[in-house]
């Protein structure tokens, strides 16, 4: 790809899920597959369990589970990055999911990475009766757990929700010391994430709903979510930000990778002028790649817009 620049697709899984919630595994692999041959760098999954109805207007409400999907789609293609951006942590225990995490970067070949969230949607928390405002502070235990079980050989830790002494999991990650670690979101306490323990930053780079929706469900979306986008000039204070924490921590960041989530920033049907500008500017204020949707209502007109993207953008960065 251009100068370095990775890029990767987040293909709607409703694209290959029926009106009765049947779901085509080989044509979304079929998806995938070309996604592949178009020379993208890697496919991105995220994580809901279930969608209340105002934010699945915006971002639908098809999911299927990522760890399952990744493990099918390691099978079915051989050199596309498996990213799950991101997995809501504290819907998990660190245990299982870090013995999920070395299955699926085992079956992969060291293809897989894994993004961490502490997630927003209030709805979720309160189904499965979690303590939404220690979600932040269980995140970072969980992934430093996980991190203890991939990285030792007898794994010891003491922490608030979790403790344990002397234990291994087997096998471990093909990537070593473990999978890339993405951490997503724009917040500080996103970005002291990514200085402690992140590999790559995944900021949101385009505002998800437009003021007009805001106003008219601003009651759910109180205390929710992020609805703002992080600007080139944003990306570029939090950039030198994360290097500077990681400095005092004496954690080598000097080539943090930085991958934006584009949106309809990067959707070509908006002109190929207007999208090189749009992802030109992050290039400049330290992005090293970009996520995007797949842009299409259809399996077909994805294809056309992301051959279109990889023919006609690409070559510009």
């Amino acid at each position: 790809m251009a100068k370095n620049i990775t890029f990767g697709v987040s293909v709607k899984h409703k694209l290959a899920t029926d009106s009765l919630g049947n779901f085509d595994a080989d044509g979304y692999a079929d998806i995938i597959a070309n996604v592949e041959q178009l020379g993208y760098d890697f496919v991105v999954a995220a994580d809901h369990v279930f969608v209340p109805p105002y934010w699945a207007e915006v971002i639908g409400d098809v999911f299927f589970e990522p760890f399952t999907l990744f493990s099918y789609l390691a099978a079915r293609t051989s050199q596309i990055g498996l990213v799950f951006a991101c997995m809501v942590v504290p819907y998990r225990q660190p245990f299982t999911t870090a013995k999920t995490v070395a299955a699926v970067d085992q079956l992969s070949r060291g293809r897989f990475s894994l993004g961490v969230v502490p997630g927003y949607l209030k709805e979720e928390f309160q189904t499965f009766g979690l303590p939404r405002d220690e979600r932040g502070e269980m995140t970072n235990e969980f992934v430093r757990i996980m991190i203890k079980l991939w990285t030792s050989d007898s794994a010891t830790y003491q922490g608030k929700y979790y403790s344990c002494e002397n234990i291994s999991i087997k096998p471990k990650c093909v990537q070593r010391p473990h999978v890339p670690i993405w951490v997503g979101g724009s917040s500080r306490n996103a970005m002291r994430r990514v200085a402690e323990f992140g590999d790559v930053w995944h900021p949101l780079g385009f505002e998800p709903v437009d003021e007009e929706y805001f106003a008219s469900h601003k009651q759910e979306f109180t205390d929710s979510m992020q609805t703002g986008g992080t600007t080139p000039e944003l990306l570029r204070s939090g950039v030198d930000y994360i290097k500077e924490l990681a400095a005092k921590a004496e954690r080598d960041l000097s080539n943090l990778k930085v991958v934006v989530m584009a949106g309809g920033t990067a959707d070509v049907r908006a002109g190929t002028d207007r999208v090189v500008d749009n992802l030109g500017r992050y290039i400049q204020a330290g992005a090293t790649g970009f996520s995007m949707s797949a842009p299409g209502e259809t399996a077909e007109e994805c294809r056309d817009n992301l051959a279109r993207f990889a023919e006609e953008v690409i070559p510009q960065l």
